[in-house]
Parts: structure tokens; C-alpha cells; sequence
């Protein structure tokens, strides 16, 4: 009759925690720096007269998109 153990590794679990919260931290401030500014680029095209501002963003929003 074989019996399985479980192995207790208490402290595998904040070193898990701590890299999963660095990622996930790392990603959305990543995410939201770009947001922010591709809302103020768009801003900034908004207000401005000439069209090469606007196929500037407009060639950046295709290539984020990908």
C-alpha cells in the first residue's frame, strides 16, 4: 500500500507571491503609461491643424494593435 506524501514548502509561497506581484504590477503600469500616452498624443493631434500628426498616430495605433 503505498502512501503519498505531500511536501510542505511554506517557503516557496511568499517568493511565488512576490514575483507574481512584481509581474503583474510591471505589466499594468506598463499598459497604463502607454494609454496615457497615446491619450495625450491623440489629444495633441486633436488640436493641431495639419494631417502628418494625424498618420503619425494613425501608423502607431496600427502597429500597437498588432
Amino acid at each position: 500500500h503505498s502512501e503519498i506524501r505531500s511536501v510542505k514548502m511554506p517557503f516557496l509561497v511568499p517568493i511565488i507571491t512576490g514575483t507574481l506581484k512584481g509581474m503583474l504590477t510591471t505589466f499594468f503600469t506598463q499598459k497604463m503609461v502607454e494609454e496615457l500616452i497615446f491619450q495625450l498624443l491623440r489629444y495633441a493631434v486633436s488640436k493641431s491643424s495639419n494631417t502628418l500628426d494625424d498618420k503619425i498616430l494613425e501608423s502607431f495605433e496600427s502597429q500597437r494593435s498588432k
